[in-house]
């Protein structure tokens, strides 16, 4: 058992954990404040708490919380009540994460497989379409400038997910493209096709929403629970 598995038991053995709908709240070691965790059932646990935040891997209030998680079953006239741990994959999500941009732009090559490009008989060769939109959604989720993204998009071409890496203009153009709006929004509609008949409900994670002062959502939410003063 390693230490963050070993300390989580411990403020499970000591803490009451409360909980709040599908969340749970855990108080701070420290007493400063308290931590959510989302046992979420779609992946791996997540934690308000600056461990998670650096690591991105389950740290003691998650396993607090695994720890906590029971259900009550009923034998007879009596009650009784079985403790289940709910242990997460890490090693296949830290997988997951190590290959997912491999694995997005695979999935994302296929989705602009079927983009009619169409044939040009005069001018300058121009960017296909298809390459457009591999290229802007790819530039949009690595998180970083056109610039930045020449490196992977000259990796992209080199494998053969796309024709050519353009010139950084060109993913800029493609961003402002009106023409590429439709293409998206049909792109969107494909690649969540096969999930229909396994979700229903849905719902926006705002847990990432930040804006220029770097506040937290989460923060402005649920409160501060960590060190530091309260963004303003």
């Amino acid at each position: 058992m390693e230490a963050r598995e070993q300390r989580g038991l411990e403020m499970a053995a000591k803490n009451n954990l409360s909980q709040s709908g599908k969340l749970w709240l855990v108080p701070s070691a420290t007493g400063s404040g308290t931590y959510v965790v989302d046992p979420s059932v779609y992946g791996p646990a997540t934690c308000t708490c600056p461990d998670y935040e650096l690591h991105q891997a389950a740290c003691k209030h998650v396993y607090a919380v695994e720890f906590t998680i029971s259900r009550k079953t009923k034998t007879g006239d009596s009650e009784v009540t079985e403790t289940i741990t709910y242990r997460q994959e890490w090693s296949a999500y830290n997988a997951a994460q190590a290959n997912e941009k491999v694995r997005v732009a695979e999935l994302l090559r296929d989705l602009c497989s079927a983009i009619d490009n169409p044939i040009q008989k005069r001018g300058r060769p121009r960017l296909p379409i298809a390459d457009s939109a591999f290229c802007a959604v790819m530039k949009v989720y690595g998180g970083m400038s056109a610039r930045r993204t020449s490196s992977d998009l000259r990796e992209f071409a080199a494998n053969g997910l796309i024709d050519r890496a353009p010139h950084y203009n060109s993913v800029l153009n493609a961003l402002e493209n009106p023409d590429l709006t439709a293409i998206l929004k049909v792109m969107i509609e494909e690649s969540a096709t096969p999930l229909t008949a396994l979700e229903t409900d849905f719902a926006a994670d705002s847990s990432g929403f930040t804006t220029n002062t770097y506040a937290r959502w989460f923060d402005a939410k649920y409160g501060l629970a960590t060190f530091g003063s309260r963004p303003t």
